[in-house]
């Protein structure tokens, strides 16, 4: 409930950007509800020393409200308010509050993330904004949860996926952390045209060596930092403007009886740059840049390639993605069969060259029939002997496929007789 006080404030009013109209609708319902609150935009002298003003608000202020966007974090001065404020929140005896109001669809990170905030984000209705505003103020849990995040189109997380620590980091470094792919066609324009590009990672290596598992964990792991994934299947351009064309429809570009598929894949990629929330792509299994290259979002999206053309420098940031190191290769044959046997696992893994794809395949093998691990990789070893070079795959993937399907085979025949 609202203090009472004369010489204090209730609520001290932080922002940055272009939310100035959100700063007059909070002051307004908090004010209308008993609440003294001091906003930075009406309540600071024309005359007066900024930083002075700033530095008593902070003191005065028993509840910071930040009006969260993405470049809150950007200006010096809001910068000190949260972190002087929270300084000082832990040395009162007085219970002092950060109370976040988000306004736009961006993760909050560092100082801000173990805080509970409530979402204005897509909430147009007068009276179910002013129910969060005043939850927030009483610190209540949000109103309604968030609508769920466009997941489209993304596989299952790989149970059994094993490490690649150091793979999701760059992954997240190329991706999340604002920095820009190498598009060497920008390069000569002026900076505003650079600044259009966006994050892209390419992940390319061999066939088998876990490409799409890798791009498959980072979506399911980091999908929270984005405003929706879309996962397009493009080893083929009819593939992938499939995959847009259907997203264009999610974020109401284009209809479902869109006839012209190209024509919806690239209102997509333009409704995507409109809008200031940022989404991941994932192009997988692409066979050369040039495949793509009119069909990249110039903003709003950053992309994640899996590929296993080797040379992406002028459209991205490469990961190069190669065999397992031995200890996660064993780690890998241990889980995904559901046993332990280190010694079995290590034959194998070396039998296999360490593929994950290889070995994918060879744990399932072995799981399904008790098989131990030190057989199967005895056989496994003739049959990469005997395999076909200068096909889509490594022998030792085509091996344990081949294996699989034999026993397979031979079983069917055995029932039917």
């Amino acid at each position: 409930m609202p203090s009472g006080r004369s010489d204090k404030y209730d609520f001290f009013l932080s922002r940055r950007g272009s939310v100035a109209a959100i700063a007059q609708e909070v002051t307004d319902v908090l004010k209308e509800n008993g609440y003294k609150v001091r906003t930075q935009d009406y309540d600071f002298p024309i005359t007066a020393n900024f930083i002075e003003e700033m530095h008593e608000a902070v003191k005065n202020a028993r509840d910071l409200v930040v009006l969260f966007t993405r470049d809150y974090e950007q200006s010096p001065y809001t910068r000190m308010e949260f972190t002087s404020f929270e300084a000082n929140a832990a040395q009162s005896a007085e219970k002092r509050r950060m109370v976040i109001l988000r306004c736009e669809d961006a993760p909050l990170l560092g100082l801000f993330a173990p805080h509970v905030y409530q979402d204005l984000v897509g909430i147009g209705d007068a009276q179910e904004r002013r129910s969060r505003i005043l939850a927030a103020a009483e610190g209540r849990s949000q109103a309604l949860e968030p609508p769920p995040r466009p997941f489209i189109g993304v596989p299952p997380r790989i149970a059994s996926f094993t490490g690649r620590a150091d793979e999701l980091d760059k992954l997240d470094a190329i991706l999340v952390r604002d920095k820009p792919a190498a598009v060497t066609q920008v390069q000569d324009k002026p900076a505003e045209a650079k600044q259009a590009s966006v994050g892209r990672a390419a992940v390319q290596g061999m066939g088998g060596v876990g490409k799409t598992s890798l791009a498959v964990e980072y979506t399911h792991r980091y999908r929270s930092l984005y405003a929706g994934v879309c996962w397009c299947p493009a080893e083929t351009r009819t593939g992938l403007l499939s995959a847009l064309a259907g997203l264009a429809v999610t974020l109401g570009a284009a209809t479902a009886e869109e006839a012209d598929v190209e024509r919806a894949a690239k209102a997509a990629l333009r409704r995507l740059a409109e809008q200031r929330a940022t989404w991941l792509l994932v192009y997988d299994n692409v066979t050369a840049p040039d495949e793509i290259a009119d069909l990249l979002p110039s903003a709003g999206a950053r992309v994640l390639i899996t590929s296993r053309f080797s040379d992406w420098s002028e459209l991205a940031d490469e990961v190069a993605l190669d065999v397992l190191p031995l200890e996660e290769a064993i780690a890998l044959l241990e889980s995904r069969a559901g046993r332990s046997d280190a010694a079995g696992a290590k034959m194998l893994a070396e039998v296999l060259g360490r593929l994950p794809l290889a070995l994918d395949h060879a744990a399932a093998y072995s799981k399904r029939t008790q098989m131990h691990f030190a057989d199967y990789a005895e056989k496994a070893s003739v049959l990469i002997g005997a395999a076909p070079r200068g096909a889509g795959y490594p022998r030792s993937v085509v091996a344990t496929f081949d294996f699989a399907i034999t026993k397979r085979w031979r079983s069917v025949r055995r029932r039917k007789r």
